[in-house]
């Protein structure tokens, strides 16, 4: 009895935070990303997953240490006054070879392609230091022709690729980067209605610190 009782306690205790801070935009069915939609408030985001972040402050949470395409990588939310705008899927890169990140890419961005339709933008920068820039027809050629001898390593290259999708509530940007900070690649999400916000949350983010 005592069982049954603590059950609908909890039960009701879960009625009532997620009440509490449901935004309009949620009662659509469906969700944006994995088991959320933009506009969730920070409590309901951690409910999505079932379990505590490995780390939060204001603006975000993080669960590290998962898995999205095949690969390792840490999976960041981004809340600004306690409304989630952004995604985001940052591989760490632990589970990949310096000339194995074009081609990783060039099989996710397949994979995406074929869920969400042809990209919007396409783009890909890459040069080698005093040399001169490496052209999208030679990145993809040098990255995922199977008879060729080259490969491309990210560690003597410098510059970025970024492929986005479109859809009626969310963009897709995936993106791969190697710069003065080290190599960057993953996958954000964010919601259209929220974009501004996202942007505004950056920038408080920045200011505060400066």
């Amino acid at each position: 009895m005592r069982t049954i009782t603590a059950l609908i306690g909890t039960v009701i205790l879960l009625g009532v935070l997620f009440s509490a801070c449901d935004s309009p935009s949620q009662k659509t069915e469906g969700y944006d990303f994995r088991q959320i939609r933009w506009g969730m408030c920070k409590a309901n985001v951690i409910a999505s997953e079932g379990y505590e972040p490995t780390d939060r402050a204001d603006y975000w949470i993080w669960y590290k240490g998962i898995t999205a395409a095949d690969l390792s990588c840490h999976l960041g939310y981004f809340i600004v006054n306690d409304t989630l705008t952004m995604a985001r899927y940052a591989f760490t890169g632990i589970d990949l070879q310096a000339d194995q990140y074009v081609r990783k890419y060039l099989e996710i961005k397949s994979l995406l392609s074929s869920k969400y339709g042809s990209p919007v933008s396409d783009t890909a920068i890459w040069f080698k230091k005093e040399q001169r820039p490496v052209s999208m027809g030679e990145w993809i050629e040098r990255a995922w022709n199977a008879d060729s001898d080259t490969t491309f390593d990210l560690t003597q290259s410098e510059g970025s690729s970024r492929t986005e999708w479109l859809l009626p509530r969310t963009s897709i940007s995936l993106y791969l980067r190697n710069d003065s900070t080290g190599i960057h690649f993953g996958i954000d999400y964010t919601g259209r209605e929220f974009a501004r916000l996202a942007q505004k949350g950056f920038q408080d983010r920045v200011l505060k610190d400066l």
